[in-house]
């Protein structure tokens, strides 16, 4: 009975970054800001599923939602003219032809940039954002693919194993490289900070640990999610690999993981709270 509960105890800290319960969330105040992160899958235009509409779908659950900043991995850049026209303020870069990453903001943006990778088509983008009366920075995160999830649910005993090994492998090395670049930066920026995307690992993952870690960082779904936290629409168990992470400095008041199928992942939302006054 001992051992068991020794174990039990060992693996805690992994539970929780799986599965979550009684968590409150709070209520949002005037000195409160929302964030939504979501992986689009280009809004559908490669036809990977037979679902109709699914733009409009996503335009019309993010201006449900509100966010007050959304951020969008493997954005479409025809559809920009849409959440052009939803928020006042956005930047993107656009890597691989017209798909990459954006941020829409109704707060201004007064500085942005990009880590880009010679090995990756994925990079990192972030936007300088003055809410109230600071200035946080967001990272906008899509690192490498593993490029294997195909070969796993095309089923797990027809894979070609060694191959799997193989390209894991080498997408966690380059994970591990832009994580290193971004820890880097962090390093020497003192301001507030959300990091948030696609990570394309767990949170059990090396990378995951060595950022969140390393710059000592809270994780909006082990602070206030519920239940299992899936953002990956991944048939065999729920996989959580799209995190909003963020400096204790921001208060997590409230996670919010979805259940509509537009892409191969979820969009999660976060509301945040600042200790800096409202601004006039």
């Amino acid at each position: 009975m001992l051992l068991s509960v020794f174990v039990l105890l060992l693996g805690f800290g992994y539970v929780k970054s799986t599965f979550a319960f009684g968590h409150k969330q709070e209520p949002a105040t005037a000195n409160d800001f929302t964030m939504m992160t979501y992986n689009v899958r280009g809004f559908n235009y490669t036809k990977w599923s037979k679902q109709e509409g699914i733009s409009d779908s996503i335009a019309k659950l993010v201006a449900t939602e509100n966010p007050d900043v959304v951020m969008f991995q493997e954005f479409h850049k025809p559809v920009f003219n849409v959440y052009d026209k939803m928020f006042l303020h956005k930047t993107a870069v656009f890597r691989s032809g017209q798909n990459g990453q954006a941020i829409f903001s109704n707060y201004k943006i007064v500085d942005t940039g990009e880590f880009n990778f010679k090995e990756s088509r994925n990079n990192i983008i972030y936007a300088d954002i003055l809410i109230h009366a600071d200035t946080v920075r967001f990272y906008n995160v899509h690192l490498e693919t593993n490029r294997v999830t195909n070969d796993i649910e095309g089923g797990l005993m027809e894979a070609d194993k060694s191959k799997m090994a193989y390209t894991l492998s080498n997408s966690f090395k380059i994970q591990q490289q832009q994580i290193d670049a971004l820890i880097a930066q962090l390093k020497e920026y003192k301001g507030k900070v959300v990091i948030a995307g696609d990570f394309n690992n767990t949170a059990y993952s090396y990378i995951y640990n060595e950022l969140k870690t390393e710059y000592d960082l809270q994780d909006s779904f082990e602070v206030k999610g519920s239940s299992f936290g899936n953002t990956y629409g991944f048939k065999y168990f729920p996989l959580r690999i799209d995190f909003v992470l963020s400096d204790k400095s921001l208060e997590v008041k409230a996670h919010k993981n979805y259940d509509q199928y537009y892409s191969d992942h979820y969009p999660v939302k976060v509301t945040f709270g600042l200790d800096a006054p409202v601004a006039d």
